[in-house]
């Protein structure tokens, strides 16, 4: 290159490219899925102490997804009561304040299935097969 400049200091500093590769990976690792009762004795090998305090940690959680679930609808709820007011003057909004409805009902729906898995869950006892 410099050479090719003819010793020019400016020419040289114009031609230079500077090549710059960088690369990155990750490795992820999945250690999570679902297991039955089962599965978690024959394939993972726990102990049914831990098998109990598994079942206890999903129960937990899963109230705290319904609790997250139910506010998420009634903030989104509150949102939409907005959205619908202001609509009302602009023909524009009524496809996505219909959307918004949709995504109401689909919260709705899943909050529903979830309080109706756990009521039978604590009633009749957590099924040991998965639910389809």
């Amino acid at each position: 290159m410099w050479a090719k400049s003819g010793g020019v200091k400016a020419i040289f500093m114009q031609r230079v490219k500077i090549l710059s590769v960088t690369t990155r990976s990750k490795k992820i690792e999945v250690t999570g899925g679902f297991y039955s009762e089962e599965d978690m004795k024959n394939e993972l090998g726990y102990s049914p102490e831990r098998i109990e305090k598994v079942k206890k940690w999903v129960k937990s959680k899963l109230a705290l997804y319904q609790k997250n679930t139910l506010k998420s609808k009634s903030t989104l709820v509150n949102l939409a009561d907005k959205i619908r007011e202001l609509a009302k003057q602009d023909t524009a909004c009524k496809a996505p304040v219909d959307k918004l409805d949709v995504i109401i009902k689909e919260l709705d729906d899943s909050y529903e299935s979830m309080s109706d898995m756990h009521a039978e869950g604590s009633a009749t006892g957590f099924s040991k097969e998965p639910l389809d």
